[in-house]
């Protein structure tokens, strides 16, 4: 199963101040690096390397390494007709422009997961579900009266980072 990860997670990765956060992140992550279900784009890994070099001060050096174990792995680029489909997802989903293009990103590369602490747990879009991996029982499929089918407004990326 195909999972793709929200720059939170990835953040929260390597967030010394957070450590249960940060061992959940990194062990859902390496689980599916090491079985080869990872999918980033390369929207998440600009925003990772944005967030650790500026606000967490992490030395340049060390995120570029980081960014180059990222790239080992499935990487969804955009281009215009990627941009087009995650636009008509902003509106259809009332998302945030960037909130659309991560939404995009892993219905296009056909993942079933979507790990993230930002949107909400439980949602699906099609065949992806949301799951944020810092909850008790994220490892336990949700019963089906608890999904939400209607639609809801996720929060503004500036809001989440």
């Amino acid at each position: 199963m195909k999972a793709f990860f929200d720059t939170n997670i990835l953040v929260y990765s390597m967030d010394r101040g957070e450590p249960r956060k940060r061992d959940l992140a990194q062990a859902v992550m390496h689980r599916h690096m090491a079985d080869g279900s990872f999918v980033v784009s390369t929207q998440v890994m600009l925003e990772f390397f944005n967030v650790m070099t500026r606000k967490h001060k992490a030395p340049p050096q060390k995120m570029l390494s980081a960014l180059e174990v990222l790239a080992r792995n499935q990487v969804v680029s955009t281009g215009g007709d990627f941009a087009l489909r995650a636009a008509r997802l902003c509106t259809a989903e009332q998302a945030t422009t960037f909130d659309a293009a991560i939404l995009q990103a892993a219905l296009d590369s056909g993942c079933e997961v979507l790990y993230s602490e930002d949107f909400q747990a439980g949602r699906r879009y099609g065949m992806l579900e949301v799951v944020n991996p810092f909850l008790s029982a994220a490892h336990e499929p949700m019963p089906p009266n608890t999904r939400q089918s209607a639609r809801r407004p996720v929060a503004p990326r500036s809001q989440r980072l």
